[in-house]
């Protein structure tokens, strides 16, 4: 008798205990199920996809709490393929997802920014490689400034800058391919500047050493046949006539100087044997003009202003007779 109540009561211990167990297990899962499902309208994903695990734990075999961890998890999938930019798949993925009719409104929802982002991103990059392609051929057509424009459009597009890093290295060689044609094409065009100068100076006739001694000398003649100074007294004629004696003196020395580069030998023993005739004449012109105020304060005067006359007769002579 008594054995039988000790195996009665084993028994209702053990029942007792299976009750009190399977209360505890109901309560974990009951906590993890609610707690799950408030992070999932919460949209904390992470946060939902432990409490399923943990309700999973108390029951495997709940399909409610099976099927979300599974689109959960399918979720994290396409997380991991958009952070590696890997957009092919995330289209892929998600749109396998959202055929799942019992997919949540909250996940639903973040799916589907996934899949827009990921098709705008493609989009994108399609626009860049096509772009980069289009200003490439710009600048093959020398069309710099276009390439130049669009590669600050490209650039400055907000939207595409993420999409831009993958082509950074393309577009960076791009523009040192650009700064380069530029640098080439600024350098053509001052050549370019300076050969057309060039032309242009050549066209131009050249001023030849007669001409410019012809116009030196009227422009000495100019002032000499009229004089600002006043010559009422002898001192301010003399002094007059020794300065114009003096500056084409000078200027016959010049010349003759300058023939004497030009000429050939033999027509320079013959210059200077005329000069030396010339020379004497000179003298003797001034001589007789002068002698008619011979003994008188003008003779001199008068001297001078004639050696002063035949040396500018002499400079026109030389001028005309030897120079080109």
């Amino acid at each position: 008798m008594r054995e039988l109540r000790l195996k009665v009561n084993g028994v209702l211990l053990a029942l007792l205990l299976a009750v009190v167990l399977a209360g505890c297990s109901n309560s974990t899962y009951e906590k993890s199920m609610e707690e799950a499902k408030l992070a999932l309208a919460a949209e904390e994903f992470d946060k939902a996809t432990s409490y399923y695990e943990l309700a999973l734990e108390e029951k495997p075999k709940d399909e409610e709490a099976k099927k979300v961890y599974e689109q959960l998890v399918s979720f994290q999938a396409i997380k991991e393929e958009a952070e590696k930019d890997n957009w092919i798949d995330v289209i892929k993925q998600s749109n396998d997802l959202l055929t799942d009719s019992s997919l949540p409104s909250s996940l639903k929802q973040e799916v589907e920014t996934y899949l827009k982002n990921a098709q705008e991103s493609i989009n994108h990059k399609k626009t860049i490689a096509n772009k980069i392609v289009e200003i490439t051929k710009m600048v093959n057509d020398e069309r710099y400034e276009e390439a130049q424009n669009e590669i600050e459009l490209l650039q400055q597009n907000e939207s595409m800058k993420t999409s831009l890093v993958a082509y950074q290295q393309d577009l960076n060689d791009l523009v040192s391919k650009l700064n380069t044609a530029l640098n080439n094409q600024k350098e053509e065009a001052e050549k370019q500047v300076i050969q057309k100068r060039a032309e242009e100076t050549a066209k131009k006739p050249a001023v030849s050493q007669q001409n410019t001694y012809l116009d030196r000398m009227n422009t000495l003649t100019d002032e000499q046949d009229y004089p600002k100074e006043n010559l009422e007294t002898t001192v301010s004629q003399m002094e007059y006539v020794y300065k114009w004696y003096g500056i084409w003196d000078d200027l016959l020395n010049e010349i003759y100087g300058d023939l004497q580069k030009q000429l050939s030998t033999s027509q320079m023993e013959k210059l200077r044997t005329n000069q030396r005739q010339w020379i004497k004449n000179r003298d003797r012109i001034a001589e007789q003009e002068s002698s008619e105020f011979a003994g008188g304060t003008f003779e001199e005067v008068q001297y001078t202003y004639t050696l002063a006359r035949e040396t500018r007769d002499r400079c026109y002579e030389l001028v005309n007779l030897y120079m080109n």
